[in-house]
């Protein structure tokens, strides 16, 4: 079982030597309790919290679901109109338009017999 005692002189000291606030250092526990249990129980395309009580010493893990109603499906004919963008977030929101690169080899560069081409 584990010492809380212990472990909370232990985040002290931590967060005192590198000067992270208490609250960021349980966040990042948090995470990497969500991370270590998506990979050896969850799948991969499951969002996994955890929270981790400081007070008690037990972790609380929950899947997060993204719950989708009429109005925001689309049929087919609409989908084939639009033209075809990735959307990454988390990254400032960038769009990504898929038709550049043209050959589909999205910037990586292939080896042929004479030495390597874009």
């Amino acid at each position: 079982m584990l010492d809380i005692k212990n472990f909370n002189a232990a985040l002290d000291q931590l967060a005192s030597e590198k000067g992270i606030s208490k609250e960021k250092i349980l966040e990042t526990i948090d995470m990497a309790l969500a991370a270590a249990y998506k990979r050896d129980y969850g799948k991969k395309t499951q969002l996994i919290r955890a929270k981790f009580d400081i007070a008690t010493g037990k972790a609380e893990f929950w899947q997060v679901k993204l719950v989708v109603d009429e109005s925001m499906i689309k049929s087919e004919e609409e989908i084939s109109g639009e033209p075809a963008t990735i959307r990454r977030f988390g990254r400032g929101n960038r769009k990504m338009d898929c038709k550049r690169g043209g050959s589909g080899s999205f910037g990586r560069r292939k080896r042929n017999r004479r030495g390597w081409r874009n």
